[in-house]
């Protein structure tokens, strides 16, 4: 499965290029403060952040990334988890350039 399902992405977008594209940078934005985030937050606030960001990478097609959310949201003190959710962030920002650019 691609990081970011593209036709769910189409979908959501009515298959307008220039929106999809504007949406894609938004996300980027918000994934890289998320992650910068994550390690000053005690668990609750993990929790919350994962949350936040299983909803907006649903949105924009990006369910492998929401899955790990979705797991971090289960297992906030988890290493294992959040370093499986960094490392999904990173495929996904790779993914994100080539949508974007």
């Amino acid at each position: 499965m691609p990081p970011i399902d593209v036709s769910h992405l189409a979908a959501q977008t009515m298959d307008d290029s220039e929106l999809q594209r504007e949406i894609l940078k938004l996300f980027d934005v918000q994934l890289e403060q998320a992650l910068s985030e994550l390690g000053a937050l005690d668990e609750d606030g993990i929790r919350r952040l994962a949350h936040k960001l299983k909803g907006s990478a649903r949105s924009v097609g990006a369910f492998p990334l929401a899955d790990c959310a979705e797991r971090l949201m289960e297992l906030p003190t988890s290493a294992v988890v959040m370093e499986d959710l960094k490392a999904e962030a990173a495929t996904t920002r790779d993914f994100l350039v080539t949508l974007i650019a």
